[in-house]
């Protein structure tokens, strides 16, 4: 069945709300990782999240909390996970970027019918220089609503990994949360990686390489 508007509508209305739930959840996990006491409130730490919702900017909530996993004392398998993770984010970002700067194209069905009907889609980024070329990118229900479950996979990702800060700082949780399936795929691409650059040669040192005059 061809997609029609009010289909598409739902479906970036589902997937904004859902990015909107990974940037509450990145808020909690920088309240954790500011370490920002607030004996007014420990559970929701108002100045850190006050801190947060400042930083307007995806890319930069994104660095700074880089930076604050820099000083987590993680494993080596631990950071490069979250290296991945925080790239995933990212990429993840400017999808969502897409679903907020569109427009409805509409692409006849059957030039014969009447009326004709029309298979819209969402184009991203759309500017009439690129539909003269045809050169410009469209969304159907199905990848817009594919967008959403990736979302609130980093969702339950960021969630978890709050957790892991929280039992880091010595906070008992009566049911953690077990590993998301996504960090798990992402734990062992992190394993791979490690792997692989521990298998690569040192480089020599020019200097040591030449011989003494």
């Amino acid at each position: 069945m061809a997609d029609d508007i009010t289909e598409l509508s739902v479906a970036i209305v589902n997937a904004l709300s859902a990015w909107s739930s990974v940037e509450i959840q990145l808020s909690q996990l920088f309240g954790i990782l500011a370490d920002m006491q607030d004996v007014r409130d420990n559970n929701l730490n108002p100045k850190a999240l006050a801190v947060f919702d400042a930083i307007i900017s995806f890319g930069t909530r994104r660095t700074v909390i880089d930076a604050l996993m820099a000083h987590e004392g993680l494993t080596p398998l631990e950071a490069q996970t979250w290296r991945l993770f925080s790239a995933r984010l990212m990429k993840l970002y400017k999808r969502r970027h897409e679903l907020a700067h569109f427009v409805f194209s509409g692409t006849p069905i059957d030039l014969k019918q009447n009326p004709v009907q029309l298979n819209y889609a969402v184009a991203p980024f759309f500017t009439l220089s690129s539909a003269m070329k045809r050169q410009f990118k469209s969304l159907t229900a199905d990848q817009i609503k594919e967008r959403a479950d990736h979302f609130a996979e980093m969702t339950q990702g960021i969630g978890y990994l709050t957790e892991q800060a929280k039992m880091r700082r010595g906070q008992q949780l009566n049911n953690p949360m077990p590993e998301p399936p996504r960090v798990t795929l992402l734990r062992e691409a992190a394993s791979r990686k490690l792997e692989e650059l521990a298998r690569r040669p040192e480089p020599s040192d020019p200097l040591c390489d030449q011989d003494d005059d």
